[in-house]
């Protein structure tokens, strides 16, 4: 890739694909009258995804669970818009190299180190509410 695997933390000799991600969450408001302001939740997902030798096209499918805790605050700012800062952290469950050991793809060493045990993020989201 152009940033030479920073941001997908894999060689250069590697492609690499989500094929899916499914998720459950569970949440509260912390108000307890509506939908904004603080809310905690615990999030579950279930991913794949498939790694690639580019050179040979020999592939794995890796598969991971995490689990974990999400708070973050809505705001409902105007006619339906809203801002939702929120900060998580979820945990591998089951990580997609097992042991976080590399693995074996197409006679290659495949090694991500972000898969460590954990994944922290930070997001904000920008969006739109409406009745049905």
């Amino acid at each position: 890739n152009a940033l030479g695997g920073a941001i997908g933390g894999f060689d250069d000799e590697f492609g690499l694909h989500v094929d899916f991600i499914l998720a459950a969450q569970l949440g509260y408001f912390f108000n307890g009258e509506s939908n904004q302001g603080w809310y905690g939740k615990v999030i579950y997902h279930a991913k794949q995804q498939t790694v690639t030798v580019l050179e040979s096209g020999a592939q794995r499918a890796l598969f991971s669970q995490l689990v974990g805790p999400e708070l973050g605050y809505e705001w409902d700012f105007f006619a339906g818009l809203l801002l939702r800062p929120r900060l998580g952290v979820l945990f591998y469950a089951q990580s997609p190299q097992p042991g976080r050991k590399p693995v074996n793809v197409g006679g290659l060493s495949y090694d991500n180190p972000t898969h460590t045990w954990v994944d922290a993020y930070f997001t904000v989201d920008l969006g739109y509410e409406f009745e049905l």
